[in-house]
Formats: C-alpha cells, sequence, structure tokens
C-alpha cells in the first residue's frame, strides 16, 4: 500500500479509509443492556467517553454513589476485562479497551457548553486529520431534497412511484394509515 497524502491506495485505486466517530449514548444505567456487550466483547474496537458529574442536582446522593459506581466499573471492565481460564469462554472478554472519564464538579450551563465545544473540536480535529470537511453534509442533504418530495406524496399532491420499489412501498403503507 502507498499513500498519497491524501488516502491509501490499493493497486493504484483509492481504499476508503475509516472515518466518522460515532456519537451516541444514555444516562446512567439503561445504556449497560443496550451496547455495552458489544463495547467490551465485539470485533470492533471502539473508544468510550465516561461522562458524570460529581453532584447531583438533586438530594437522591445514594442513588448518585451508585450511578458513580457503576461508571467507575465499566470502564474499570473495559481496561480490564476478564481472562480468568476457569469460566467459560462465552464469560471471557480481553479488556484493553480504550476509554476516557470526563469528570464534571456538576452539570451547568457551562460545563454543558465545554462539553459541546469539545466535541464539535474533535470533530474539527478529526475531519482534518482525514482530509475532509466534517461539515459539509451532502448525503443529509440529499435526504432534505429527496424529503420534500415524498412529504408531497404522502399529503397525497403528488402520485408516488418515483423512487425504488422499497420507498414507494414505505410512502404507499404511510398513506393508507395516514388516511
Amino acid at each position: 500500500m502507498e499513500s498519497n497524502g491524501k488516502s491509501v491506495t490499493r493497486n493504484g485505486e483509492p481504499t476508503p479509509m475509516k472515518t466518522s466517530a460515532v456519537i451516541w449514548g444514555s444516562t446512567g444505567t439503561n445504556n449497560q443492556h443496550a451496547y455495552f456487550q458489544m463495547l467490551h466483547q465485539g470485533s470492533d474496537l471502539i473508544p468510550v467517553d465516561f461522562i458524570a458529574a460529581l453532584k447531583p442536582h438533586h438530594d437522591l446522593i445514594d442513588q448518585q454513589r451508585a450511578l458513580l459506581a457503576n461508571c467507575f466499573a465499566q470502564a474499570e471492565a473495559l481496561m480490564n476485562g476478564v481472562q480468568d481460564a476457569s469460566l467459560p469462554t462465552h464469560r471471557l472478554f480481553p479488556g484493553n479497551r480504550p476509554s476516557n472519564m470526563l469528570l464534571m464538579n456538576q452539570l451547568t450551563p457551562a460545563s454543558l457548553g465545554a462539553l459541546i465545544a469539545l466535541y464539535e473540536h474533535k470533530t474539527f480535529v478529526l475531519g482534518v486529520l482525514w482530509d475532509i470537511n466534517s461539515f459539509d453534509q451532502w448525503g443529509v442533504e440529499l435526504g432534505k431534497t429527496l424529503a420534500l418530495r415524498i412529504l408531497a406524496e404522502l399529503e397525497g399532491s403528488e402520485s408516488a412511484g418515483q423512487h425504488d420499489s422499497s420507498t414507494n412501498a414505505l410512502i404507499t403503507r404511510a398513506r393508507s394509515a395516514l388516511k
């Protein structure tokens, strides 16, 4: 493989570069069963940012301690994993999964603004490193353009049928349900 300065090539053909970190999450312990198994034992190594406020805006201190304990424990579990040979294979996982722990004293407008600025900066810097404009959204723009036509079809002002069979079927089903 050679590098042309912008993308990696294979036999002279551009090879897509893996980009686009995904930012998603949940509050409290709700997320543990939804996707943490993938983070612990999945085939892809996915860095995790844990974000926690130390002091709550409520008086349920015991609940806050339990939430913080779960947050810290998941980070520890991602780091260390389980390699106990006495356990069945499905209970083993490698650990060495990267994570960051972002602690704030309390969630305030200023700390929330700092988090938003942090992730905006991350988006910009990764775009620079990958030589892409992270703020060009041509796929999103295409979706918006298509949505205008589909909306007119759902409203009945245009006839359906100008799309692929899957989208036409969705429009037909939605029109029937919305009558």
